[in-house]
C-alpha cells in the first residue's frame, strides 16, 4: 500500500527491507518480494542504497545484486555505474554462483501470483531486459563450464538457474551458441533446458 502511494519521504520505512533476506526462512516468498519491492522503491525515488555487509559468498553475490535491482529502476548516473562496477565483480565470481542467486532474485522480480495484477505495487521486471550482454556472457560462462547453481537461500527451487541460463541463450544468444546447446542436450543434466534454447534459437532464425 505504501509503495502505491510513490511519496520519496517513505524512502526510510523501506531501507529495513533490504538488508539481506534470512537463507534459512522456510517460506520465502514474501520475504523475497518485500526485498526486490523495497529495492525498486529507493532506486525509483533515489534514494542511497544503504551498505550491506556479508559472511559468506553467497552473501557478496546478493549485496552486488541489490546494486542491479536498485539501478534498474533509478537509471541515475551515478547508479548505473554503480551497476557496471557491481557486473564487474559478479562476473568475476564462478558462474554458478552468480545465476544461482540471480535467478531467486530475478524470479521475485517476475512474480505473478497477485490475484489481480492491476493491484500490485509495480508491474513484473526481467533483470535480463535492463542487462541483457551480461546476462548472455554470463549465461555463456555456465553452459561452457556446464556450472551447477550455488542459491542463495539454503532450500531453493533448483530449476531457477537453468531457466535463467537457457532462457537467456534463447532470447539473446546466436548461432554461436548452438554447438555448446547441442552437446549439452545430448544426455545431459541440462538437455531438456538446452533443447528448449535451441528450438527458440532456430525458430527465430527461420522467422529472418
Amino acid at each position: 500500500e505504501v509503495a502505491r502511494l510513490e511519496d520519496s519521504a517513505d524512502a526510510p520505512l523501506f531501507v529495513r527491507f533490504v538488508a539481506l533476506p534470512d537463507r534459512s526462512n522456510p517460506f520465502p516468498q514474501e520475504e523475497w518480494g518485500a526485498f526486490t519491492l523495497s529495492l525498486r522503491f529507493l532506486g525509483r525515488h533515489g534514494a542511497p542504497l544503504p551498505a550491506s555487509e556479508g559472511e559468506s559468498a553467497e552473501d557478496a553475490c546478493l549485496i552486488d545484486i541489490r546494486v542491479l535491482v536498485h539501478a534498474a529502476e533509478s537509471r541515475r548516473t551515478g547508479d548505473v555505474a554503480a551497476a557496471h562496477h557491481a557486473w564487474a565483480r559478479l562476473l568475476s565470481q564462478p558462474p554458478g554462483l552468480v545465476v544461482g542467486c540471480l535467478s531467486e532474485v530475478n524470479a521475485a522480480l517476475m512474480e505473478r501470483h497477485w490475484a489481480d495484477d492491476n493491484n500490485r505495487p509495480y508491474p513484473p521486471v526481467d533483470l535480463r531486459d535492463t542487462y541483457p550482454t551480461e546476462c548472455l556472457r554470463l549465461a555463456r560462462r555456465f553452459v561452457e563450464e556446464a556450472a551447477d547453481p550455488q542459491y542463495f537461500h539454503k532450500v531453493p527451487l533448483r530449476e531457477r538457474g537453468p531457466d535463467l541460463v537457457f532462457g537467456t541463450l534463447g532470447r539473446f544468444g546466436d548461432r554461436s551458441d548452438v554447438e555448446v546447446l547441442r552437446r549439452l542436450g545430448r544426455a545431459h543434466r541440462y538437455s531438456r533446458y538446452a533443447l528448449d534454447a535451441l528450438r527458440i534459437l532456430d525458430s527465430a532464425a527461420a522467422a529472418t
